[in-house]
């Protein structure tokens, strides 16, 4: 019996765009699945800038279905908020939204959850939760 093999549709990889949070620029990167659209997810890196690591997260989640804008850390919880509208803003989301984020970054989408209306926050490596060496 042969296997049936199906060519899979990789999204187009995501780009960087300049977007406004408190009142200066910040570099984000977007990211979005080859449909055109999906469920919008905030990832928030535990750095201050957006690394290959980060920008390679927001393309794998582009693959899999969702509209992905990935922000630095060194952020305030209100630049999350006006993150997270900015991501909702985007053509290519769709129903609700989730955040995603790495140690620092993780504290922040905590902080930011019910102003920003998350549906869903995800958080890996935050230190104060787990308690201070």
């Amino acid at each position: 019996m042969a296997e049936e093999t199906r060519e899979r549709v990789l999204a187009p990889k995501g780009s960087s765009k300049t977007i406004n949070l408190g009142g200066r620029s910040v570099t984000a990167f977007a990211a979005v699945h080859h449909s055109g659209a999906g469920p919008g997810l905030l990832l928030i890196s535990d750095r201050d800038t957006l690394d290959a690591g980060i920008e390679a997260r927001a393309n794998l989640f582009g693959q899999e279905g969702y509209s992905v804008l990935a922000v630095p850390n060194g952020l305030t919880a209100s630049d999350i908020v006006e993150a997270a509208q900015v991501l909702r803003d985007l053509p290519a989301t769709e129903e609700k939204i989730a955040a995603v984020a790495h140690g620092d970054g993780g504290m922040l989408a905590l902080q930011a959850a019910t102003d920003a209306k998350f549906e869903a926050v995800i958080v890996f490596d935050v230190m104060p939760l787990a308690g201070e060496n």
